[in-house]
């Protein structure tokens, strides 16, 4: 086929439309396979005239009259555009029959389902960038959000132990350098340059000033800095008087701050302590409120009040009572820590507190043997005093008299003569 060629696009015009794409088919005659004839079965039968199968069948058959396209051969000069089998006709499967009522519509308004499916990858292609975008967006977001996080609780952190060390070493803190240490630095630095430029006389004559001569006049009482300052700086006096103002003054302004700082830290700590002291007598005295508190339910319980109050009568059991009360109060006292204790007295605190443990361990167990005593013992009460309301049977005959009272010798020997046979 014969290529065709591009038309120039002159410059200033509009270039020409694409010509309209062919509408011509190439048919190739597909070559006939004989096949071994085979039983299909009975024909089915024909439809019957008049029937709807059989006007359905004429419709049909009509129309694919109508549709049929020319057997003409296209010109050489022509190029044919090959339409690409759908997927099903390259697996060998049928071509669906167009429905009857459906419209025939236009070659030119076909669409290539290849250009289709390089559509659909595009757009896919487009949604899935757009995807791992807004993944890494939120995902830098949320890192984002993290560092803000992170950066925030440095930042307080920081403050807070900037506020601390204002009251431990105020000159430490960073306000201090800012405020009153880098000012400082500053005035003797700026002196200095101006300094070089500045000439002393001296008794071997001239020569630039510096910073140790600027630091002699400075440590000098006013007056008498006054006087060096005019005979050794001459015109330039006032100069070396104003260096010494400014530096003394930020000097003075540095030792106040600390001392400043050296008083607040001083009251800080006593109110802190008065705090501490008021904060631990609250809770020195809600401890104190909720045992007695706790101590006296314990007591007034139906069930458990009993084993913990006294019992008129049993003296044993009250002193048992009296010194295990002791003995916990003064475990619950002793601190086995204290360093100032021996290795005997915290051995004894050690195993006062092991008593105390495996003391209120076994209560559970005790009690419910308790219980369980005091059920059988009432039972059996209950069955002995039954057993006394009731009167053996006679049948008539009178009960016989108590034995006269004898000693054992003369029981046993009576019991022998009544179990022995005459000779």
């Amino acid at each position: 086929m014969a290529a065709l060629q591009e038309a120039p696009t002159i410059v200033g015009e509009k270039p020409p439309a694409p010509p309209p794409p062919p509408t011509s088919e190439i048919h190739v005659t597909p070559t006939t396979v004989e096949t071994p004839v085979t039983d299909k079965g009975p024909a089915p039968e024909p439809p019957k005239p008049g029937s709807a199968k059989e006007r359905l069948f004429k419709n049909l058959r009509d129309r694919a009259k109508d549709q049929v396209p020319s057997q003409a051969s296209p010109p050489e000069n022509e190029k044919v555009k090959e339409v690409p089998p759908s997927p099903s006709s390259a697996k060998g499967a049928p071509e669906p029959t167009p429905s009857p009522s459906a419209p025939t519509t236009d070659d030119k308004a076909k669409k290539n389902p290849w250009k289709l499916v390089d559509e659909w990858k595009a757009k896919y292609g487009s949604l899935e960038a757009e995807y791992a975008k807004a993944k890494q967006t939120s995902l830098a977001e949320q890192e984002r959000k993290d560092y803000l996080t992170k950066l925030e609780s440095a930042q307080k952190r920081a403050d807070d132990l900037e506020n601390e060390i204002r009251y431990v070493n105020y000159e430490k803190s960073q306000e201090f350098q800012t405020k009153y240490e880098e000012p400082y630095k500053k005035a003797w630095a700026r002196a200095g340059k101006e300094l070089s430029e500045i000439p002393l006389k001296t008794a071997e004559g001239e020569r630039p000033a510096t910073i140790q001569d600027l630091a002699e006049i400075v440590n000098l009482p006013l007056g008498r800095a006054r006087a060096v300052a005019d005979e050794a700086f001459g015109p330039f006096a006032d100069d070396i008087m104003g260096y010494r103002k400014e530096i003394l003054g930020l000097l003075e302004s540095k030792n106040a701050a600390l001392e400043d700082a050296k008083k607040n830290s001083i009251q800080r700590d006593k109110d802190r302590e008065a705090q501490q002291q008021r904060l631990t007598g609250e809770i020195a005295s809600h401890i104190k409120e909720t045992w007695e508190k706790a101590n006296q339910e314990f007591l007034n319980d139906e069930k458990y009040g009993p084993q913990f109050k006294p019992i008129e009568g049993d003296q044993e059991g009250n002193t048992r009572l009296a010194k295990g009360f002791e003995l916990v109060d003064r475990a619950f006292n002793e601190n086995p820590n204290n360093p100032n204790l021996t290795p005997e007295e915290r051995a004894k605190i050690v195993r006062r507190h092991a008593a105390v443990r495996n003391r209120a361990a076994s209560w559970g167990r005790l009690h419910a043997n308790y219980d369980k005593a005091m059920t059988e013992l009432a039972a059996l009460k209950k069955e002995l005093e039954q057993y006394k309301a009731s009167a053996p049977s006679t049948g008539g005959r009178q009960p016989a008299s108590a034995p006269a009272h004898t000693s054992v010798r003369d029981s046993v020997f009576a019991n022998l003569r009544s179990r022995a046979k005459p000779a």
